[in-house]
């Protein structure tokens, strides 16, 4: 039988398929054994092989099969495995915030740039605006516009006002939508608030530190209404962009992309080469300033 991954919670799967809602599966044990470096080799969102059990009810993978594309960073735990977020995506909508826990802009650019290198569509969703003062109002404006200029549409919403829900929803129809954000920006609000059928746990920040925790403990993908499914993970707290080469890293940034034939030298790295075209855009204002040092601090790691 074929199925689809819709929730992952470390040793079992829920798998959809056509002939039943949901079953209950495990990994074949051969493929748990396989060199794949992965923390986790089955992700939600991923189009499986599974044989049903003796008691029909649960069932066994025995084969992943290819996917379109998918989200990857490297493991939190193990630096020299990675981890799948989520596979065959259609898009991604990154939350952040301006208000508590303040999501940065390095965050921001290293989930693009992993969403770039499988040329998946991103749209940045900058979540309680309620709470921004007049300074971070402007902020905010000026962050959306170094976005959009790029190519990323943006959207300025509320969880707890229903600000803005709508044109989100809109977004959302006909598509599998990866929601994916650091732990506090208010992603399983959004997710109550877009499908309230789905009852996402929602938590306090830490008053310690206004740092977010994990409300969502396990990614599951749920069908909020006819062919659109919407793909909710646990919050990161830190994404290191994986599978990147460092000689193709300036092609997952727009701005950097369109100007590479400019460059003098074929294997320019655009850190300090001389008459390098995106050296001379970032001089000249053309490339936002954070993006240039997001660009540095990536090719360092």
């Amino acid at each position: 039988m074929v199925g689809k991954v819709t929730q992952s919670t470390g040793a079992w799967y829920q798998v959809k398929s056509e002939r039943q809602p949901i079953y209950t599966c495990k990994l074949r044990g051969k493929l748990r054994l396989n060199n794949w470096k992965l923390t986790n080799p089955v992700a939600v969102g991923d189009e499986v092989v599974f044989d049903l059990e003796k008691d029909k009810a649960t069932g066994v993978i025995t084969e992943i099969l290819p996917r379109k594309n998918y989200i990857i960073r490297q493991s939190p735990r193990r630096k020299n495995y990675s981890q799948i977020i989520a596979a065959n995506i259609d898009q991604v909508l990154l939350v952040a915030t301006l208000a508590a826990p303040r999501t940065t802009l390095g965050m921001i650019d290293r989930f693009l740039v992993t969403a770039e290198s499988w040329s998946i569509p991103a749209t940045l969703l900058f979540n309680k605006v309620d709470r921004l003062d007049i300074m971070q109002q402007n902020e905010l404006k000026a962050i959306r516009k170094l976005y959009e200029a790029i190519g990323y549409p943006t959207l300025a919403v509320s969880a707890l006002k229903n600000k803005n829900i709508a044109p989100l929803i809109d977004l959302l129809a006909n598509k599998t939508s990866l929601l994916s954000g650091p732990s506090g920006v208010g992603k399983s609000t959004l997710v109550n608030v877009i499908a309230p059928a789905i009852n996402q746990k929602v938590r306090n920040l830490s008053r310690l530190h206004q740092k977010g925790t994990h409300t969502t403990t396990y990614a599951a993908m749920f069908e909020i209404a006819p062919h659109t499914f919407l793909m909710d993970t646990p919050g990161i707290k830190a994404l290191v962009p994986h599978e990147i080469e460092k000689e193709k890293l300036s092609h997952y940034f727009p701005e950097m992309k369109s100007r590479l034939q400019a460059c003098k030298f074929y294997n320019c790295t655009h850190t300090h080469e001389p008459a390098c075209a995106v050296i001379k855009a970032r001089k000249q204002g053309e490339i936002a300033e954070s993006r240039y040092r997001s660009y540095e601090y990536m090719m360092k790691q």
